[in-house]
């Protein structure tokens, strides 16, 4: 079985919660003999393109617009045809996203064009609040 696994970013460009976690659980299954490939954003700004690692199985998506990180800018219409190419390139048998700032915000949407099964765990609240964490600057709640 091929999983692919989709995240705003991944060791060690960025390292953080999600970060570990992924990089435990690629672990895992890759010791499962489970085929293993890793789709991560970038804080790099290129053209829109999805770049092969030095690590095996790992790609990074680059994108070419100001400000990506941010909340109102999670659709990217050009992040979205790259990974749609990814995706046909690849042809996992999951997709599993963890999150999708620097990427896009229709990764399960792109995933059932292609009829495969997509898993979502938020790791956050990314969903629901600009902020990822609910926590103003001043360290107050939202």
């Amino acid at each position: 079985m091929k999983v692919l696994h989709v995240s705003h970013g991944c060791l060690p460009e960025m390292s953080g919660g999600v970060e570990g976690y992924l990089d435990a659980v690629l672990a895992e299954q890759r010791r499962q003999d489970l085929e293993v490939v890793l789709l991560a954003g970038s804080h790099e700004l290129r053209p829109a393109t999805v770049i092969e690692t030095h690590a095996a199985g790992v790609h990074r998506l680059h994108r070419d617009d100001l400000y990506f990180d941010l909340w109102s800018k999670s659709y990217s219409p050009a992040a979205e045809v790259v990974i749609d190419e990814f995706f046909a390139r690849t042809r996992p048998d999951v997709v599993h996203v963890h999150q999708w700032i620097r990427l896009t915000s229709n990764l399960v949407e792109i995933a059932a064009r292609h009829g495969i099964p997509a898993v979502v765990t938020c790791h956050d609240v990314y969903t629901s609040c600009p902020r990822c964490f609910r926590v103003r600057r001043d360290d107050e709640a939202c």
